[in-house]
Order: C-alpha cells, then structure tokens, then sequence
C-alpha cells in the first residue's frame, strides 16, 4: 500500500556530530533566471544519506528541511512486502523519528511536518504482458497523455504531480520474470493536495485514508479484456472474431474460408465455435473493493500475495 514518502518540515539545526553508518555530501546549486534576467543565484546545501536504509535527510547548510525513505525498508529491510496496517506505519514513525534526530533536531511527529511525495502500491497476480496489453490503449482523466510501453517490460503514464507505472518488481530487481505485477502511483504536492483534499500531516496519516485514494486513481482506468488464446488456428481465428477483426470491411475469418470446399468451411466454423476464448478482465472495482478492510481480506496467502483480475 505505502511505499516511499517525502517529509518536510520547518528547517530543523544539524548535530555536530551524527552516528556511525551515515555518510555526508555537500551540494551546490545553480538557479538560473532568479532576479534580474540573466542573474544567477548559487545556493548550498547539505545531505545525510543512512547506508544501511537509503534514508536520506537533506536542506541547507545551517538545517535540515526534508527527509525521503522507503517505509517498508524500515520495517522489512526491502519494499517487495508493503505496509499494509496503521500498527506498522506506526512503529515506521517511531523508527525514522530515532534516526533522523541522530543528524538533525527534529520531531517528525509533531503536527508541522508535511508529506510531500507519497508512492501507493498495488500487487496483482498476473504477468506484466497481460497488464500492458489490458492498458496500452487506455487514457485516464488524470493524464493529458497516453501511456508509454518501454521495452515491453513497464506502462507508465507521467504528468506535472502524478505518475502511475505497471511494472515486474522481480525483473527489476534481475531475479527474472514473475507472475506478479506491482502497480504504483507518485504523488507529489499538487496530486497530494487534490486526492487528500490538502497537504497531509506525517502523524495523521492513515491507510484507509491512502487506500481510498488509490481506489479512485485506478478506477480512472478502463481496460481492454486480454483474450486468453490457445495453441492451434483455431483458437487464433476464434480471437480474430471476437475482435471483430477486418480487412477492408471483410472479417479475416472469412479471407481464410474464401475458396475452401463447403465441407472444409462447416468444419472449420466448427471448430472456431468450440473454441469461444476465453478473456481475463480487468475490473477495478472488483480488484479494490469500497471498503479497506475487504480488501485486506481478498488478499492471498495472508497479504503477502497481489490481488488476481483472472475470471
């Protein structure tokens, strides 16, 4: 459900000193255009990286302004298993409270640190492929653009505050393919404020919360059903008329039967009715229910598993 989140917060002063296991860089920024034309403004800054979690603090030189972290890496060590309970994002605050004030003197449980960039999540059991050629050809009100297929392998759709990709986490991570595909939506400050209704409070953040809004961003999708072929002519020609595919205005089917013997066309029709394909739909509002606890409830093998769109 809740992968990576940005945090900002009022500019909070560095330690001296912080713990071993963190790593520090200095940037310096150029901004273009600022002031009178032609002007250049120069700014640095300062950052934090925790080795151990890829926790990252960062702000000025005199103190620190935001942090990014994957919470699942708190909890679990990697983001393949999401946080899925208010109990885990709970112990998650906790955990990043402890090691940012190891660099910086912040609260991140008091009321003024915001959220900034917020990744929801959802697994589905079914191949990357199938997802592709379901959504390929969809557009979301969301979006002013289609989406993009890079490689076969991920959709994505991109604008200014929003991004939404479909992707195998397991080929990215070069464990090979899977079954399983991990659909995820970026939401930065402008998505955050229209979704939520405003800018959400770290320690008011709530799952039921982030469920309904990644409910409502999915069903903003209106996929094609993906027909299940098998292995023989049949089953192909059986796809072709389901589509209702055609060749200046003649079904393909029919190109195939000109010229073949009357006996030839009845058996071949024959067979092309047995094989009737099947379709595997993509019914958003089956796949997240209304309500957050049912969907925690349709989820395999204890949660550990993504929900199936396969009729």
């Amino acid at each position: 459900m809740v992968d990576t989140v940005r945090l900002e917060f009022p500019p909070a002063p560095w330690r001296n000193q912080p713990l071993d296991g963190w790593d520090e860089s200095h940037i310096r920024s150029t901004h273009r255009g600022v002031g009178a034309p032609g002007q250049e403004r120069h700014s640095e800054g300062r950052r934090m990286k925790y080795r151990a979690l890829g926790l990252r603090v960062g702000g000025g030189l005199a103190g620190a302004r935001w942090v990014e972290v994957s919470v699942p890496r708190l909890l679990h060590g990697s983001n393949v298993v999401l946080v899925e309970s208010d109990e885990e994002l709970s112990r998650a605050r906790g955990i990043l409270n402890e090691l940012v004030s190891q660099v910086c003197e912040c609260d991140l449980l008091s009321s003024g640190v915001l959220v900034s960039r917020l990744d929801l999540v959802v697994y589905i059991q079914c191949p990357v492929k199938d997802v592709i050629a379901a959504h390929r050809a969809t557009r979301h009100p969301k979006f002013r653009k289609g989406a993009g297929v890079f490689v076969g392998q991920s959709l994505v759709y991109r604008g200014r505050s929003r991004c939404c990709r479909f992707y195998d986490k397991a080929v990215e991570q070069k464990h090979g393919s899977s079954n399983e595909t991990r659909g995820e939506w970026q939401l930065r400050p402008r998505a955050l404020v229209a979704d939520f209704g405003a800018m959400v409070p770290w320690a008011s953040l709530r799952l039921a919360d982030c469920y309904r809004v990644l409910r409502s961003l999915c069903l903003g999708f209106q996929p094609s059903a993906v027909p299940k072929g098998g292995t023989t002519i049949y089953d192909f020609f059986a796809m072709l008329e389901c589509e209702e595919v055609t060749i200046r205005s003649v079904p393909v089917v029919d190109l195939y039967l000109k010229g073949l013997k009357p006996s030839s066309v009845n058996r071949v029709r024959k067979e092309i009715a047995k094989r009737r394909p099947a379709v595997m739909g993509f019914n958003w509002d089956k796949l997240l229910p209304p309500d957050f606890e049912a969907y925690l409830a349709i989820r395999p093998n204890g949660g550990k598993e993504g929900i199936s769109p396969r009729k």
